[in-house]
């Protein structure tokens, strides 16, 4: 993937910015649940015939920070995940690399960002409510316990900086240098102080 004639015809055959919103997304969930038999790809030839991820099956995610920007951006995915064989390769490649790297950024800074996110949990929670009330009664199940997971879903993207996790999650499955951080993050990463320097975690 770092010829470019080779990048190129793989960009003729999937649509490469659905693949990096795909990735993204994906990684920004943090779903642990992707594995090669649990994939759908589509294309059609009355649109641009080139093929599409698409971004289902989500009830593995948001459960563990070890996972966030990870799964599909690392040697062990690409040894056991079907797009991980060829998305791990990719980041190899200059063009892709900055690509990705650019979206996520825009991505990150609004419509991923912490607000932003909670801002659509609570709009689909009010909802959702009435029909989860209705469907826990039904099974016998107390919505108090849906509301609890919400609470938790709450907490790790605000109490515990999911954005900020997406960002170093990505900063290290690239082993992105201080500058490079900067380039890319610099405006919306916690980490960096002063334009330059990375913070201490603690």
């Amino acid at each position: 993937m770092t010829v470019k004639a080779n990048y190129e015809k793989f960009c003729e055959a999937v649509d490469i910015d659905s693949l990096i919103d795909w990735l993204i997304l994906e990684g920004f969930c943090a779903n642990t649940d992707v594995t090669s038999g649990n994939l759908r790809y589509a294309r059609s030839a009355d649109a641009d015939g080139k093929w599409h991820l698409l971004f289902y099956d989500l009830d593995a995610a948001f459960r563990s920070f070890d996972s966030i920007q990870s799964n599909l951006l690392n040697g062990y995915g690409a040894s056991l995940i079907q797009v991980a064989s060829f998305s791990v390769p990719l980041m190899q490649n200059a063009a892709f690399r900055d690509k990705f790297l650019t979206r996520a950024a825009e991505l990150l800074a609004e419509p991923l960002s912490n607000k932003s996110v909670l801002d659509e949990l609570d709009r689909m929670v009010e909802e959702l409510r009435p029909e989860v009330g209705r469907d826990y009664a039904r099974i016998g199940h107390s919505l108090a316990s849906w509301d609890n997971a919400i609470s938790e879903l709450r907490s790790m993207i605000a109490g515990r900086n999911w954005q900020q996790a997406n960002i170093d999650g990505l900063c290290r499955a690239f082993g992105l240098d201080d500058e490079e951080r900067l380039r890319y993050f610099g405006a919306i990463d916690g980490r960096m102080a002063g334009g330059g320097a990375i913070e201490s975690a603690s």
